[in-house]
């Protein structure tokens, strides 16, 4: 199981404005029932709920380890093994480290505005990320050291995202109530139209 690059998937402001136009395409299927039953403001309520962008919050008090014994090849390791050729294994020890969240795991693969060189890798399971430490002859203060500069790393995307959502929800908000008056105007045209040409409506 490799662990792949994470935060890397998609710019952030491709997502951004995918997620403008999902919800103006939301606000397109809405009905004049759809109006009258739910109204305007929490209309724009519910589709700046279901098109925000929630930055995890990492569970680093319930983070769990497993071990596993694997083959480390060390046939480029010129300190192990100084034939040419291989591979050559030795036997080595994986410890999977897993990290719960809270939030949208989509967000594990958006780019965000800031970024440093230090990426974090992972593999998302569930609402858990996981990432592995391997090695031969492993020390608990090596994988402890290693852990926490993972987690570290984590931590500072997600502030990274933080900062990046900045205006976004007052963006969002704003193409909602927009998109909503537009559709509503439409709606009430439509039913002018159609009322004002005096036959008998279906």
């Amino acid at each position: 199981m490799n662990d792949d690059i994470l935060f890397w998937k998609h710019e952030w402001m491709s997502i951004v404005e995918a997620q403008k136009a999902a919800l103006r395409k939301d606000v397109d299927r809405l009905t004049k029932s759809d109006f009258e039953q739910t109204g305007e403001e929490e209309l724009a309520n519910q589709l700046c709920t279901k098109y925000s962008l929630e930055v995890p919050k990492l569970g680093v008090d319930d983070i769990s380890v497993k071990q596993r014994e694997i083959n480390i090849d060390v046939s480029r390791d010129r300190m192990r093994y100084s034939s040419s050729g291989g591979p050559h294994y030795l036997k080595g020890t994986a410890i999977d480290v897993r990290v719960p969240f809270q939030g949208d795991r989509g967000m594990f693969e958006i780019k965000p505005n800031t970024w440093t060189t230090s990426i974090p890798r992972g593999r998302l399971e569930g609402n858990s990320v996981l990432f592995t430490i391997s090695g031969i002859d492993l020390s608990p203060a090596q994988v402890k050291s290693d852990i926490d500069r993972q987690i570290a790393d984590l931590q500072l995307w997600l502030g990274f995202q933080e900062q990046s959502v900045g205006s976004f929800p007052v963006e969002l908000a704003q193409v909602a109530k927009q998109a909503l008056i537009v559709r509503k105007k439409k709606l009430s045209a439509d039913a002018d139209l159609i009322s004002g040409l005096g036959y008998k409506m279906e």
